[in-house]
């Protein structure tokens, strides 16, 4: 487990490139007037006269290209399969969604927490999260947070590993975004998001920094079975991904992919990092969709 006095450490005999902060204070800049309302989940762009724009979340986008399913016929099915009535499964479903989410969203402050622990700026770690932080150590409570401690245990092994040349740094943690109204694509569509950990690199074969994109997920699994075996498929432009998790994701990884691609950043990789209830990760590289999502927006805009 790492300590404050670690990082210290590390920050001392391997320090971050200038780059890094320059990239960090660039993005948060270009999207300064971005504000966020986590209890309706909502994104509003301010104009600095007192008026917004209101912009659908990368979420919401994403979910525009799920196929509508009838959930009470399925209930129906499941409840009859299974001897249960139909209202004790909408329920049972319902405390699912809630345990899920929260705990979801447990550990993703947690893990914004410790990216700025990382960064060595414990003073930015949140006060719902501060009770964990003692004796320098930041203490994960519960697998899922193990396995996101592990994720940088294991970025923060790789600087003193010299079989690894290629040094990626951690830019900052809840990188909120949103389409500019005047972007360099001519993109009408328009949506912001909040993306879990933007990580930079300077490549050795142009000397250029570029940026990979990683966001956490907590979900039991990945993969819909159900789907997988009878061909269920997102929608238009997406008709050869299954409708499942990972799906959804490569779609969601790429909506931020364009955003920064909007100020001239080379995005080279889009991660998955899954954490696991053993306490362990996996990463997933998921494809880049963002050329899809702009023919799509050329698709419905020239169909309107």
């Amino acid at each position: 487990m790492l300590n404050i006095e670690d990082i210290k450490k590390l920050h001392k005999e391997h320090p971050f490139p200038k780059e890094v902060s320059d990239i960090r204070e660039r993005i948060l800049n270009s999207f300064n007037d971005l504000k966020f309302d986590p209890v309706p989940h909502t994104y509003l762009v301010e104009s600095g006269i007192g008026l917004g724009v209101e912009l659908r979340s990368v979420s919401s986008f994403v979910e525009s290209f799920s196929p509508k399913e009838d959930w009470d016929a399925i209930a129906e099915r499941y409840a009859a399969k299974n001897g249960l009535t139909v209202p004790s499964v909408k329920r049972m479903w319902k405390e699912n969604n809630i345990r899920s989410t929260n705990n979801g969203t447990s550990t993703h402050l947690f893990l914004e927490s410790y990216m700025w622990f990382f960064l060595n700026m414990p003073y930015k770690i949140d006060p719902i999260i501060l009770p964990q932080y003692e004796d320098g150590y930041l203490i994960p409570y519960g697998p899922k947070q193990e396995a996101g401690a592990k994720y940088f245990q294991d970025l923060y092994d790789s600087y003193y590993n010299d079989a690894i040349s290629i040094k990626v740094y951690p830019v900052m943690p809840e990188t909120r975004m949103y389409v500019f109204d005047k972007n360099k694509f001519g993109m009408k569509t328009r949506f912001a998001g909040t993306m879990d950990i933007l990580l930079a690199y300077c490549d050795p074969y142009d000397n250029k920094w570029k940026l990979i994109c990683d966001d956490w997920k907590t979900n039991k699994s990945l993969y819909n079975d159900y789907n997988r075996k009878n061909g269920c498929y997102l929608d238009y432009p997406f008709n050869d991904i299954i409708n499942e998790p990972i799906g959804h994701y490569q779609i969601q990884l790429s909506s931020y992919t364009l955003m920064l691609r909007q100020l001239d950043y080379d995005v080279t990789a889009r991660n998955l990092v899954w954490l696991k209830d053993d306490s362990k990760y996996e990463r997933h590289q998921l494809k880049d969709l963002s050329e899809r999502i702009l023919e799509y927006d050329k698709f419905i805009n020239n169909k309107s």
